[in-house]
């Protein structure tokens, strides 16, 4: 019962990384690498956009948070704004 649990557990983790454009295998890959700049490229280069840095503290690890296809509500609304204007013209 727990290996079909744990099968199932991987499988529906692994869906939803894929789903959003990375495998478990590139993100195990992504947790190897030492450089920030080499992960924020690889990262750049599947869709993903950096939101949040944290340096690390002396008893912490630091933070990098991305979020994929990222686009600030400024922006999205400024789209809306002028197709709403195209619409009423």
């Amino acid at each position: 019962m727990k290996r079909i649990l744990l099968a199932l557990l991987i499988s529906l983790i692994s869906v939803s990384v894929s789903a959003q454009n990375l495998t478990m295998d590139e993100m195990l890959k992504i947790m190897k690498m030492k450089d920030v700049g080499t992960v924020d490229d690889y990262m750049k280069s599947k869709k993903w956009n950096l939101i949040i840095i944290e340096k690390p503290k002396s008893d912490e690890a630091g933070v990098l948070a991305y979020s994929y296809e990222y686009q600030p509500l400024t922006t999205s609304l400024s789209i809306f704004m002028k197709k709403i204007c195209m619409l009423l013209t």
